[in-house]
């Protein structure tokens, strides 16, 4: 039996990736005429949708996140092989309990 779990992180203010960081995301820098957000998309908007895989084949999807550099560079590393997914999605969810959607 799969389990999915759905997150919506629109009111999450730390990184929503699998790093252990739960540090607010700083003040956005000023370089030239725009805002330079820390975390991606440095615009300051949120991604639609990220999606992580479980052991039971089911996964834990987050939408309107963001993620800091680490953990995008992470999440689109196709040198991550199913266990490592795994693994993040177990922390992501752990890391976003407080948000899960029932």
């Amino acid at each position: 039996m799969s389990y999915n779990v759905f997150i919506d992180a629109k009111n999450v203010k730390f990184c929503c990736g699998p790093c252990c960081s739960v540090d607010p995301e700083p003040e956005p820098l000023n370089i030239g005429s725009e805002p330079y957000h820390c975390y991606k998309p440095h615009s300051g908007g949120r991604y639609k949708h990220f999606n992580w895989p479980l052991s039971n084949d089911g996964s834990v999807s987050v939408i309107n996140l963001r993620v800091c550099h680490g953990c995008f560079s992470r999440y689109n590393d196709d040198d991550f092989d199913t266990d490592d997914r795994i693994r993040d999605g177990c922390i992501v969810m752990q890391k976003l309990k407080d948000f899960i959607s029932e």
